[in-house]
């Protein structure tokens, strides 16, 4: 019996650029379509809490999150159980975040991307299994029952 992959989520915060748009729409025809959210209120931290929560709760494997508050959202995703939060400006370090530490949230600024790079990043968080590497999770997990929450 096999099941499918867990879905995954793009997000942007405010309205996407022309590239974003055409690129996500390109992702779509070729069948590697996230599910699109757009900030649709004025407050970054819960849009986002809300949208990290699914992916602790396990019904979203990987969160790619367009926006230009890095710092803060990579923060209050990683106070979210089972979540392993990464910034990223380019391919090499998104896939270093999904491949060696098993992120499933990665936020990324698109501004000065070309629509190049920002397909990439996409393609990359499509194959991306979202889950952690053995080696790691009992240190993952050794923090989180730490953590001050």
């Amino acid at each position: 019996m096999s099941t499918a992959p867990l879905p995954w989520i793009c997000a942007i915060q405010g309205q996407p650029t022309r590239t974003l748009a055409s690129l996500l729409e390109a992702a779509r025809r070729d069948g590697i379509g996230p599910e699109v959210v757009q900030e649709s209120c004025l407050d970054f931290s819960r849009w986002l809490v809300q949208l990290v929560r699914r992916v602790s709760q396990g019904k979203v494997r990987v969160l790619l999150v367009f926006t230009a508050e890095l710092t803060l959202g990579c923060c209050l995703a990683n106070k979210l159980p089972g979540v392993r939060a990464a910034t990223v400006a380019n391919l090499p370090q998104a896939r270093l975040a999904l491949e060696q530490m098993g992120a499933n949230v990665l936020l990324c600024d698109p501004q000065g991307k070309t629509w190049f790079e920002l397909r990439q990043l996409i393609q990359a968080c499509h194959a991306a299994a979202g889950v952690c590497p053995p080696a790691l999770a009992p240190v993952f997990q050794e923090v989180e029952t730490h953590a001050h929450r």
